[in-house]
């Protein structure tokens, strides 16, 4: 799974670096309403945060997949609830690369706006265009928070939607079996050296498995 967990957050940093082209139009627009050299820098901040996180999740994918996916590399054939993390943490991450730039947005037009003056406590009151933009900064920030939990509570959430419990149990070892009437015995209960081992319920000879 950590294979896979490798490939997703690559793909995630590439989207989250061609995100940032969406935010070029913002940045040009905030400067011609606002030519100040403050306006100019906190407009280029959601570009900034979508090359920055980008660039930060493609050249940190191992470390962040030893991190993320503890578990050794055992193939494509994963159980359901591995499969269901991966995607918890795949969707953790995308809401997280989709919540930065917005968030840095709201707080740079809050930052430009309100050294224009056009924060007051009359703008900011309900259900005028100030609390709307304060409504919209508290939302993006929940999605952010949701994004963090997804990521760091993926093993018991996937255990607990696929399973129903928060602990994913490991499954009882399965005994071998008298291949005369079946009881199943433990290996480990004969001693080594023993030159025939026999059912305890048949006494039929077993194969322990040993040289």
């Amino acid at each position: 799974m950590r294979k896979l967990g490798v490939i997703a957050i690559v793909v995630i940093g590439l989207l989250a670096l061609l995100q940032g082209w969406t935010w070029i139009s913002y940045s040009i627009t905030a400067i011609r309403a606002d030519g100040t050299p403050q306006a100019f820098v906190l407009s280029l901040l959601p570009l900034i945060g979508c090359l920055v996180l980008g660039a930060f999740l493609i050249s940190n994918r191992e470390l962040l997949a030893d991190r993320w996916f503890q578990d050794a590399d055992i193939g494509i054939s994963l159980d359901a609830v591995s499969l269901l993390r991966l995607g918890l943490i795949i969707i953790g991450v995308n809401l997280i690369v989709d919540a930065v730039p917005s968030v840095l947005k709201s707080v740079s037009d809050l930052i430009i706006q309100g050294a224009q003056g056009k924060f007051n406590a009359e703008t900011l009151a309900w259900p005028n265009v100030g609390w709307g933009f304060l409504q919209g900064l508290v939302l993006q920030l929940i999605q952010l928070g949701i994004g963090l939990l997804l990521i760091s509570h993926s093993q018991s959430l996937a255990a607990y939607l696929w399973l129903g419990r928060t602990v994913v149990e490991p499954e009882a070892p399965t005994l071998p079996q008298c291949p005369a009437c079946g009881t199943p015995f433990d290996p480990n209960d004969y001693q080594e050296g023993t030159s025939i081992a026999r059912c305890s319920a048949c006494q039929a000879p077993l194969d322990l498995g040993r040289p």
